[in-house]
């Protein structure tokens, strides 16, 4: 059965002319998450719960309905206005809600792949439950084990008005209130939950960063260069590639990792000064080097180039607590020449990657880029007016990591607890090959391997990530 939470607050007609308000012009990372939706760009966050009783339907559709009301980013979408991208308001729409009783957990996720959003009316948000089937499994009762009854609740979302940060901050916000509602506790839907910011922060940041650059031929070059390497090389990854499958589609491996192992590999990482970031990627490069001695693809030294998600509140000098909105910067890049014995070398070979890493980080590379590319194109545009994004963004990997996200997400309340939190991105109508997201919730690691069908098969996949938690046992014991 489906069901449209709709938002019937009637303190926001006066605020809108016929069927929307316009707030602003699109940001720059709204437009580049508008223009790979249109290739097939999407979001899915999965919360695994736990109930005291069993969960009623219109419990979540309440405390959806609250969601909707209260974030402010929910019933934004975009559209043209006199040849630029706007963000705009709607006054109608609202979460698009499923109980589902006849279709698997996969299928629900591949669903949610391919699912389109309506620019008209919203929702930037729809939602899928579904009963967990696994409840008496062995390992699933480990963390809520007096909360007997299970669920997975799968989010598809519009990257365009969130990033990791805000999507966890919603999830956060989401159980609170399906507890409130359980518990008949009241919800005023007149005060909003999170600010959501356009980018006049990361703009400013990203002005100054244009001004040195002018002023420094010798920066223009090297930025150049770099730009140019990226537009010539094709990602080492693709020769891997099978048979086209015709059937192009984003296939998605989890691992989740006992508290146990966790602790172990986050305190290997803290004692050898390298930061869980560094580390995957590192990991990540190996296992790929590894995949590519055996099927014979041999050379002495592979340059793996790896694309990094990076949150740019770390740069504002404002606060930056519940801040709603996509405020992520893409790609930062780094180009990793990666030894065939690399086994050999891996701790040096960490550790150097990590340097590289937190130098970029600290140095605001991310913003540097950005400066440059506005520079560079900023009279491009497409037929729409809308920037160009594919084309120009290709690595071998793409990597988000977000930390430890139980503070944002939180555990649950009284009657409803959260056990596990996923999320995965599609990439098969963009130019990624491979994506890796991670993060730690309730101590416990989460990797999420992402991959295009047309690039991978099933089997080199699962060998990967294989790879990748073996070489990570091995660290720590």
């Amino acid at each position: 059965m489906n069901k449209i939470v709709n938002s019937a607050n009637d303190t926001f007609q006066d605020e809108f002319h016929l069927n929307c308000k316009w707030l602003r012009k699109a940001t720059e990372a709204e437009c580049e998450m508008e223009e790979v939706y249109l290739h097939g760009h999407r979001l899915w966050y999965q919360l695994d719960l736990s109930s005291l009783e069993p969960l009623q339907e219109d419990q979540v559709s309440r405390a959806l309905g609250h969601l909707y009301r209260k974030a402010p980013n929910l019933a934004v979408t975009f559209a043209m206005r006199e040849g630029e991208l706007w963000a705009k308001r709607v006054r109608s729409g609202g979460i698009d809600f499923q109980v589902v009783k006849h279709r698997t957990l996969e299928e629900v996720r591949s669903s949610l792949h391919r699912y389109n959003f309506s620019d008209e009316t919203a929702p930037t948000l729809c939602a899928r439950l579904l009963e967990d089937k696994t409840a008496n499994d062995a390992g699933v009762n480990e963390l809520e084990p007096s909360f007997p009854y299970k669920y997975h609740l799968v989010f598809g979302i519009r990257h365009s008005v969130v990033d990791g940060t805000s999507t966890m901050t919603l999830m956060g916000y989401f159980i609170k209130l399906l507890n409130d509602v359980i518990s008949n506790i009241s919800v005023d839907n007149s005060v909003p939950l999170g600010r959501f910011l356009s980018n006049e922060e990361t703009l400013k940041l990203i002005l100054e960063k244009k001004k040195e650059i002018e002023r420094e031929p010798k920066l223009q070059q090297q930025l150049h260069d770099e730009f140019q390497y990226k537009k010539e090389n094709k990602p080492l990854v693709l020769k891997l590639s099978k048979k086209p499958t015709f059937s192009k589609r984003t296939a998605t491996i989890f691992t989740v990792l006992n508290q146990t192992t966790t602790c172990s590999f986050i305190e290997k990482c803290h004692s050898e000064n390298i930061s869980i970031n560094s580390m995957m990627t590192a990991l990540i490069n190996r296992a790929i080097v590894e995949i590519f001695v055996e099927e014979d693809i041999l050379q002495d030294c592979y340059k793996i180039q790896t694309f990094h998600a990076v949150n740019l509140r770390r740069y504002w000098s404002a606060p930056v607590s519940n801040t709603l909105g996509c405020h992520i910067g893409f790609p930062l890049i780094v180009n990793a020449e990666t030894p065939r014995d690399v086994q050999s070398c891996f701790w040096e070979y960490a550790r150097n990657l990590h340097a590289r890493l937190k130098e970029d980080l600290a140095s605001g590379k991310i913003l540097q880029n950005k400066a440059y590319k506005m520079m560079k194109i900023s009279k491009e545009e497409s037929h729409d007016g809308r920037p160009h994004v594919l084309n120009d963004n290709e690595g071998d990997f793409v990597t988000s990591s977000m930390g430890d996200v139980t503070r944002l997400v939180t555990t649950g309340g009284d009657y409803v607890r959260i056990t596990n939190v996923f999320r995965s991105t599609s990439i098969h109508g963009t130019e990624f090959p491979l994506l890796f997201n991670y993060h730690t919730f309730r101590n416990r690691f989460m990797l999420g391997f992402d991959y295009n069908t047309d690039v991978l098969d099933a089997d080199t996949a699962g060998r990967i990530q294989s790879k990748i938690i073996t070489r990570l046992k091995e660290l720590i014991n």
